[in-house]
């Protein structure tokens, strides 16, 4: 099956806004863990992690729209952590003001725009293009920034959850 055969056929499964490039890969996370982990977690730079205690008390402080499935992570001890791999949607956009460079058509099939050129410093969003309903997400334009509105960094340093940097961006 070729990789637009594939996207067809998963895109129905998938989450609204998933990006499925060649080489996604579905499923849970999986592989072996020792060691102790903190509240938040990057096994890789793509895939962010968390407690479930630690989502737990978020969802409680009023943290809205998280998601996590269980890892698939064997531990050689009798009372391994409860790890989840978070969703992250993608959505918000760069404000154009802030762009170093022109933004491409956008795809028509997931309707992103591939970014060229180097990220604008500073960060700034286009505030009209943030989500109401969730709290943690990927950017549009660079789906490598997970974004953290101010009430889901306030939770977690009121909670001291650590293992994840924030630093403010400008919204407009």
């Amino acid at each position: 099956m070729n990789s637009s055969g594939c996207v067809s056929w998963c895109a129905p499964l998938a989450p609204v806004n998933a990006v499925l490039d060649a080489g996604t890969e579905l499923g849970p996370l999986t592989g072996t863990g020792s060691g102790s982990f903190g509240p938040f977690f990057l096994p890789a730079s793509w895939s962010l992690c968390i407690r479930e205690d630690a989502l737990v008390r978020l969802r409680e402080a009023g943290a809205r729209g998280l998601q996590g499935s269980e890892v698939s992570v064997r531990f050689r001890t009798k009372s391994p952590p409860m790890l989840l791999n978070l969703q992250l949607d993608v959505q918000g956009r760069f404000h154009p003001d802030a762009l170093t460079w022109t933004r491409k058509p956008p795809c028509p099939r997931c309707g992103i725009s591939d970014a060229e050129g180097p990220l604008p410093a500073p960060i700034v969003l286009d505030a009209a293009t943030l989500p109401v309903d969730v709290d943690l997400f990927r950017l549009a334009d660079a789906p490598g920034i997970i974004i953290a509105t101010e009430q889901l960094v306030d939770a977690a340093t009121r909670l001291s959850l650590d293992g994840a940097v924030f630093r403010g961006v400008e919204a407009r």
